[in-house]
């Protein structure tokens, strides 16, 4: 699991885990902490002095995505070489995915990044949304091949967002093992005819492929 991490220095610090519990011995040790409420999923917890807290960052997004890549076009290796591991989501040209991206995704959003057109297709590793949604540039240029001559820069048709790559799975998790996992039941990547290359995940359903990535 990732983590960003905060330092209260002399004072109070409030921060935000969805598993602290098994996050922060390991990372305070002998620092003093008071919960704040009871122990649950979600719980605020107060610390004071001088120390680092750790949270997953993942752990903060209000929603969850599934974003489908052709790897011989953009893959999971080649978001690892951009600047800052980060890159535009460029190319949409689906309406609800494109609404999706315009009108739900946030910063902070969780995302799982997906293979398509792939030996096998899966899941490859989780990013997070880091810039909202603006007009996709490439659909104004007409060298492009995403080129759209009814998008126009005062009526942009096609919008777009910014991912980081968070994490790169050791391995793929391929599509026919997604399919008989039973707490991804009613996933939209497993539905018969789904084909939409941006596409909302449930927390559980986010959660339960990271533990599966974990578990590699």
């Amino acid at each position: 699991m990732e983590f960003v991490v905060v330092l209260s220095i002399g004072g109070v610090a409030k921060a935000y885990s969805m598993d602290w519990q098994s996050i922060l011995p390991g990372i305070l040790e002998n620092k003093t902490l008071q919960p704040l409420l009871p122990a649950t999923d979600k719980c605020w917890i107060e610390f004071v002095g001088n120390y680092f807290l750790a949270l997953s960052e993942i752990d903060m997004a209000t929603k969850y995505w599934l974003m489908k890549t052709e790897p011989n076009v953009y893959s999971i290796d080649d978001l690892a070489k951009e600047k800052s591991k980060s890159t535009h989501w460029d190319g949409v040209r689906n309406y609800q995915a494109r609404n999706f991206m315009r009108d739900e995704m946030k910063k902070g959003d969780g995302v799982l990044l997906y293979h398509s057109n792939a030996k096998p297709p899966g899941v490859v590793g989780i990013c997070t949304v880091v810039k909202e949604s603006y007009p996709d540039f490439t659909a104004f240029d007409p060298k492009d091949k995403h080129y759209d001559p009814k998008s126009k820069q005062a009526e942009p048709r096609w919008f777009m967002v910014d991912i980081k790559l968070k994490r790169k799975f050791k391995e793929l998790i391929g599509l026919d093992f997604l399919r008989t996992v039973k707490a991804l039941d009613g996933m939209v990547l497993l539905t018969k005819g789904s084909r939409l290359s941006v596409q909302p995940v449930t927390k559980k359903q986010f959660d339960t492929i990271v533990k599966l990535a974990n578990k590699q």
